[in-house]
């Protein structure tokens, strides 16, 4: 399964059909369908604006702005925390991960939260993932930093 999180926005993208279900059997996270991929619960049907000071899936917006989801969590500083299942500041995640070097690729053991820091203290706020089921890898590519 691919998993493509863009500004702490994200979606899954299946290899077969039933990968998702078997990641949520496996996880326990809340993904559905939106649209041809699928996304977190939470995330599904997200507006394509956000204004100043209004709701925006459950965060006060802290910035004006229309366009895509993935551009409107990069102007609000904004990500998906999958632990808390909320919509919240890039800057209240406090998690630390290692990425370890797998030929031009990242391994890591698990799934990132957007805005962890790195052992560099670099904050990730985007990558794509390689999910396999039968080896219970997690390969990323792209990693993008704030």
């Amino acid at each position: 399964m691919r998993i493509i999180c863009q500004h702490g926005y994200f979606t899954f993208e299946e290899s077969y059909v039933g990968e998702v279900s078997d990641f949520v059997d496996l996880y326990g996270l809340d993904i559905v369908q939106d649209k041809n991929n699928f996304t977190f619960k939470t995330l599904k049907g997200c507006p394509r604006q956000s204004l100043n000071g209004h709701n925006f899936l459950g965060y006060k917006a802290n910035a004006n702005y229309e366009g895509s989801t993935e551009d409107i969590f990069r102007a609000n500083k904004i990500v998906y925390d999958f632990n808390v299942d909320k919509v919240v500041d890039i800057s209240s995640i406090s998690q630390s991960i290692s990425l370890r070097a797998a030929g031009n690729r990242f391994v890591s053991d698990g799934l990132i939260l957007p805005g962890s820091k790195t052992t560099d203290g670099l904050v990730v706020v985007g990558y794509q993932c390689w999910y396999s089921k039968y080896s219970s890898s997690w390969l990323y590519s792209g990693v993008e930093y704030e």
